[in-house]
């Protein structure tokens, strides 16, 4: 009879791939200008990473609402102290989303923004509508630090120097026992490994 074996990695295990860490996930969404996004008008949202965007006028009030609903979160919903986690972040709006109950907080922020940008009134985007836009941008953008091209394209590889020793052990363990591999990791590193070595398949 084959023995089991679980094996659990963090996302520790994606880094060498060049996939951020939590931490540098953290620092790179709890703060991002609307200087350094562009929403197409097919609802994409991406980092600008040194492309010229010609039309900036373009979801312009989605990329500010986005600034500063981040802003928002950082200064008056974290606690003095506390960090910000992307994960606990995104529990927190998307609460509001799932139980279409009032949140004094959420609602106030909505308020002010309309204020200052709308004269008090937005006739386009409710408060619903506004975190529901800012749920699909904050995705879309934490979606663009986790996952590479490759790992949607139909391509085959042999050798893989970081993990090959890593690749070795499975290989062995794969001799006589059954593997049950648990990742943290919400990028799609693993199962791509996992596709293009016929080992591991």
């Amino acid at each position: 009879m084959r023995q089991n074996i679980s094996i659990l990695v963090g996302s520790g295990f994606s880094i060498p791939e060049e996939i951020p860490g939590v931490r540098q996930l953290n620092q790179r969404l709890s703060k991002i200008d609307e200087s350094e996004i562009l929403i197409h008008t097919d609802q994409r949202v991406i980092f600008l990473n040194g492309q010229n965007d010609p039309n900036r006028c373009l979801g312009r009030d989605e990329r500010i609402f986005l600034q500063e609903f981040l802003e928002f979160y950082s200064s008056e919903v974290l606690k003095a102290g506390e960090e910000f986690h992307y994960e606990t972040f995104y529990d927190y709006y998307f609460g509001y989303l799932a139980s279409h109950e009032n949140n004094e907080a959420i609602e106030g922020f909505y308020k002010r923004f309309n204020d200052k940008h709308f004269k008090g009134s937005d006739n386009q985007r409710d408060c619903y509508n506004r975190i529901s836009d800012f749920n699909r941008s904050f995705n879309q953008l934490l979606a663009s630090q986790l996952h590479k091209t490759k790992y949607f394209e139909d391509i085959s590889t042999l050798n893989y120097p970081p993990y090959d020793y890593f690749i070795g052990f499975l290989r062995e363990l794969l001799k006589t026992c059954d593997i049950k591999f648990h990742t943290l990791n919400h990028d799609l590193f693993f199962d791509w490994l996992g596709q293009h070595h016929s080992d591991l398949w």
